[in-house]
């Protein structure tokens, strides 16, 4: 074997590091491809300094984990959630199946974090309504909500098929349960708090159960239809109940606070 590649195989140790002090004290000082290859065998032979030989890696977390929730909705979307496979996933989003497991440990953690997306997309379309709000009364507040429940992140073909395989999930998946339960009281205490402010507690109770299940109930059968949900038409009859439930109440608050488990905004 040439000197030089029995030099690099034994470079590790501390007999080959003394073999090619040896060496490059009888050798002319290496030019051109060879200066090039002991450029490289010296920086290996060494630890690399923070950053020296890194992959930039600021961002990349956050933009893979989106990729794959936006592969996720539109997987579910064109072939439901029972047959889009961590590999199909994987191939729209242009990523490896292993990044699933890295970042989500599997299918069941992908469908919870998608979905917390969307619950994201759905308090922030809620919020961005209540700021632009020019008054604080009940019935602005509470139609805030109406309007961020039908808000585009909440109604394309995408989103609603993902939130219709979350509900059937959730009825097998504890993980999945818990964050349901979360949702689902969180609209109930918003529309509770806003209810009682203008009528007795018991009775804004009702009225935000009531709404609540107006809201689910016409997304719900919107989601099912063949043409998709119509916003705008479920949002006039959402508000058609609410008007009906404040028309008897109006001017009649209770001057006690909200019951314990409401909460205002949350």
């Amino acid at each position: 074997m040439h000197a030089g590649f029995k030099c690099i195989a034994s470079f590790g140790s501390e007999a080959g590091a003394a073999k090619a002090d040896a060496i490059g004290a009888t050798t002319p000082p290496p030019s051109g491809f060879r200066a090039a290859s002991a450029t490289f065998f010296n920086a290996a032979s060494r630890r690399a300094t923070p950053g020296e030989y890194a992959v930039p890696k600021v961002g990349v977390e956050s933009m893979r984990r989106q990729q794959l929730i936006n592969a996720t909705m539109n997987a579910i979307d064109d072939i439901g959630l029972a047959d889009a496979t961590i590999v199909q996933i994987a191939r729209r989003a242009g990523v490896s199946a292993g990044i699933i497991s890295h970042y989500f440990g599997g299918k069941d953690g992908l469908l919870e974090a998608t979905m917390r997306q969307i619950l994201t997309d759905l308090g922030n379309a809620v919020g961005e309504r209540r700021r632009e709000l020019a008054d604080d009364a009940p019935r602005a507040r509470i139609g805030a909500v109406i309007e961020g429940n039908f808000d585009r992140t909440q109604v394309t073909g995408p989103a609603a098929k993902t939130w219709l395989a979350f509900w059937t999930s959730s009825m097998h998946q504890p993980e999945l349960a818990r964050l349901q339960n979360v949702n689902d009281r969180r609209l109930y205490a918003n529309l509770c708090f806003h209810f009682s402010r203008v009528m007795p507690r018991i009775e804004a109770r009702d009225a935000a159960r009531g709404l609540a299940a107006m809201i689910d109930g016409l997304w719900l059968r919107g989601a099912l239809t063949p043409d998709g949900l119509d916003a705008d038409g479920a949002r006039r009859l959402a508000f058609d109940c609410l008007d009906q439930l404040l028309a008897h109440h109006c001017g009649t608050a209770d001057p006690r606070p909200a019951a314990e488990g409401d909460s205002h905004d949350t």
